[in-house]
């Protein structure tokens, strides 16, 4: 739930499920972030919002993620972009996604992608009938 206070963290996880290990430029996907749409659940609009500048240099910088490890990278979503949604009237789902190069090369790929439902104060209220 959204309170117009706070930003909205998250960690995104990535394990290798491979059998042989994956080499990831771990540092240049931590420095630039996920990707992330918020597509608002009323009025039926999406917004990508804006990421870090990507440093090229640091694609060449790769962590060997060994069968079974994981990863993580985290994100943010700040409270002025929450707020351009409703604030307390916010309901949107955030898209979040990692894409990067996992063969040495400069081709990007899709790893994953998950959804955060983000809601605010009032909405909250309205769908719990014990909080009214």
């Amino acid at each position: 739930m959204f309170s117009n206070k706070d930003n909205v963290r998250f960690e995104i996880t990535i394990r290798n499920t491979q059998k042989e290990p994956v080499q990831l430029p771990l540092e240049f996907m931590r420095s630039v972030g996920p990707r992330i749409v918020l597509h608002d659940n009323r009025a039926r609009h999406s917004r990508k919002l804006s990421r870090n500048m990507p440093n090229a240099a640091l694609l060449s910088n790769v962590t060997v993620v060994a069968p079974d490890q994981s990863v993580s990278i985290s994100g943010l979503i700040t409270r002025h972009e929450l707020e351009a949604f409703g604030g307390r009237h916010l309901d949107v789902t955030a898209e979040v996604s990692i894409n990067a190069p996992t063969d040495g090369s400069s081709n990007f790929r899709p790893m994953g992608t998950a959804t955060l439902r983000i809601i605010g104060a009032d909405v909250a209220q309205a769908l719990d009938p014990a909080r009214r």
